[in-house]
């Protein structure tokens, strides 16, 4: 079996797992027996199951990232992406929120990998490393407030279109950030 096969097969028994128990609730033999393979096979993998979570989160943002990077996709329609991406595991996501906290806390993971895209979109951008402190605060403000949101959306069963929540987070980008990311291109 190949490692993504092995990885694959370990977040689908984690999401299915989910489904009817608090993710702090599952273990990594239950997580590991439910699709069929060894405990160590599963450490050959991830340090933890909060470790197999962070990599599934970090999968699908590195591919928006990467599109949005490029220039091929516009930063509404990243965000419209992103935004989807917690909304096809949307009852695993809240799950998430709600049985992690601490190191391993979903919330935060999330807030904190996006304000790092976010960084690392800007650096790109102005082709310097030490961002000022200003820029700092935002990027950090706004990946938390992005990911409060989304959560949000999710937990009240998205009352609103992702594109209208897209539409909506970027009107509260801060109007400093906002060249960096190129909010009035889209």
């Amino acid at each position: 079996m190949l490692k993504r096969d092995t990885k694959a097969l370990l977040l689908n028994s984690f999401f299915e797992l989910a489904s009817s128990k608090p993710i702090n609730k599952i273990t990594v033999r239950e997580i590991s027996e439910n699709c069929g393979v060894t405990s160590q096979t599963f450490y050959n993998h991830f340090n933890d199951k909060y470790s197999l979570l962070f990599w599934a989160h970090d999968k699908w943002v590195d591919k928006i990232s990467q599109l949005y990077s490029n220039g091929e996709i516009p930063v509404e329609e990243a965000l419209r992406r992103y935004i989807n991406g917690f909304a096809r595991n949307g009852d695993f996501i809240i799950n998430a929120c709600r049985n992690t906290d601490g190191p391993d806390s979903y919330k935060w993971y999330a807030a904190e990998c996006l304000a790092s895209v976010i960084k690392g979109y800007v650096i790109k951008k102005t082709n310097v490393e030490d961002i000022p402190f200003e820029i700092r605060f935002y990027i950090s403000m706004y990946g938390v407030g992005i990911t409060a949101m989304i959560f949000k959306w999710l937990r009240d069963e998205k009352p609103i279109s992702d594109t209208d929540l897209a539409k909506y987070i970027l009107k509260a980008m801060p109007e400093d950030l906002r060249k960096y990311c190129d909010v009035n291109k889209s």
